[in-house]
């Protein structure tokens, strides 16, 4: 049964540098921020973040973009979760995927979108190579380090879709 199957999940471990989080500035209450960050966790559907959303949204006002990052990434967990994955950690040039088997097509498949991407088959990881910043606080390759928030912000949205565009390959 469902309440079985969410027992018996392991968690997804996300770690892709974004600032996302929830402010005091917009929760207050540790409390108030400690249940949304559970309900997240604990969310598997869409339509339970978007509960979580439109709450947010009715009770406190427009999500500052810290919050919308933070509904991205779990997003991205509960995406990565779908297919098995239990960690999903970004490395320096690469986004850790683990674990997964890939046949030799799609091994070859995820090598062709992304050059320099490296499958363990013994331990069930594969690293995905991007060309993207790998710290959320450095600019983008080619940027000035005089990025403004906005800038930045717009980096890591563009970080968080490529994660999930590079876990869609997969599929």
């Amino acid at each position: 049964d469902t309440l079985t199957t969410h027992t018996q999940e392991k968690e997804c471990k996300v770690e892709i540098p974004v600032t996302a989080h929830i402010p005091t500035y917009y929760i207050e209450s540790d409390r108030l921020r400690l249940d949304i960050y559970r309900r997240l966790a604990e969310s598997h559907q869409e339509s339970e973040i978007e509960e979580i959303i439109a709450e947010l949204n009715d009770r406190f006002g427009e999500m500052p973009s810290e919050v919308s990052l933070l509904m991205e990434v779990a997003r991205i967990r509960n995406q990565a979760r779908a297919i098995g994955i239990t960690e999903l950690i970004w490395q320096g040039q690469h986004l850790k995927v683990a674990p997964i088997t890939l046949p030799e097509s799609r091994e070859l498949r995820v090598k062709r979108l992304y050059p320099g991407s490296i499958y363990k088959r013994a331990n069930q990881a594969l690293l995905i190579a991007h060309q993207l910043g790998g710290s959320a606080i450095l600019p983008k390759p080619g940027g000035t380090g005089n990025e403004s928030d906005e800038e930045l912000h717009l980096l890591e949205v563009e970080r968080l879709a490529w994660v999930r565009g590079a876990l869609a390959a997969l599929t």
